[in-house]
């Protein structure tokens, strides 16, 4: 529209129309449940809403919008201050540790004392995505009336279940508790667990204060379902899995229970091999396993 270019309006006009039209096939965009990525989504919505020279263009953009947050809040727990997984694309496993643009979004919506971010004062992990805000300022953050309130207080206890693409999550399951939580999914196997994404997450509130949580590491092509404080987990690789539980050792956990601060966890798994070791966090390894199933109870 600046320059008078018929051709780029009408090239970036269907290239918006298209990105409509994936997005409703399932609510969701390709790089599904992305603390970090989550907020690039917003400042785009939020740049067509706001600049877009065609109507239409505005108004698939606050259609988007609007739905992007409704499924941020339903997997929001305002209690931990941290969005159940599991993540496409993350480079945390705590938004109150690291810095993710989502977090950010969160801060301008509700304030920051409610916000899911790191003290800027403090040390900052992921800390060049602290450039973000005025992106994201410049363009407003505008969450749905209906959406708001779970970004301030835990809605209580709630399951989630939805279909959200082909790649390389097909099915995001989540239990949310109000002491702990869990996120798992049914993946095309394309990628492996580990890195940045998280096909099975687990998160819990700490005696002390703060979070501890878990994710898969490995495991091959994964077909998880999280339900009621528990998550059942086939793949066909070997199960492996990173904890953050502070002051957790190896002697705290063995092949059939993990007695974690805050939490207990009993793992059913078929094989017969494990293995624990010690370090920044705790790596258990169920070599051939196949299928586990975990079952938790916050305490």
């Amino acid at each position: 529209a600046r320059y008078a270019e018929p051709e780029w309006r009408a090239r970036g006009e269907a290239w918006a129309e298209t990105i409509h039209r994936r997005f409703l096939q399932h609510g969701a965009f390709d790089e599904y449940n992305s603390p970090t990525y989550y907020g690039p989504d917003l400042f785009a919505l939020g740049f067509w809403r706001r600049y877009a020279p065609a109507a239409r263009l505005a108004r698939l953009a606050v259609e988007m919008e609007a739905a992007l947050w409704r499924d941020v809040a339903r997997l929001y727990h305002a209690g931990l201050r941290n969005l159940c997984g599991p993540y496409a694309r993350s480079y945390g496993m705590d938004m109150t540790r690291y810095v993710a643009i989502l977090g950010q979004a969160i801060w301008i919506a509700v304030g920051r004392a409610a916000a899911p971010h790191p003290d800027p004062a403090g040390p900052l992990e992921h800390p060049n995505d602290f450039m973000y805000p005025p992106a994201l300022a410049a363009v407003g953050v505008r969450v749905p009336d209906d959406a708001l309130p779970a970004l301030t207080a835990f809605p209580g206890a709630h399951t989630v279940d939805c279909l959200v693409g082909s790649t390389p999550i097909h099915r995001a399951t989540a239990w949310l508790g109000e002491a702990c939580m869990i996120g798992a999914a049914e993946t095309s196997g394309d990628r492996s667990a580990g890195r940045q994404y998280h096909p099975v997450t687990m998160h819990w509130r700490l005696p002390a204060g703060g979070v501890g949580w878990m994710r898969l590491i490995a495991g091959g092509a994964v077909r998880a379902r999280a339900a009621e404080a528990e998550v059942r987990i086939a793949l066909t690789g070997d199960a492996a899995f990173e904890l953050h539980a502070p002051g957790a050792t190896a002697a705290d956990v063995d092949r059939g229970a993990w007695r974690l601060p805050g939490l207990d966890v009993r793992v059913e798994a078929r094989g017969e091999g494990f293995s624990a070791a010690d370090g920044d966090t705790l790596i258990l390894r169920y070599p051939a396993a196949g299928t586990l199933r975990l079952s938790v109870a916050a305490r």
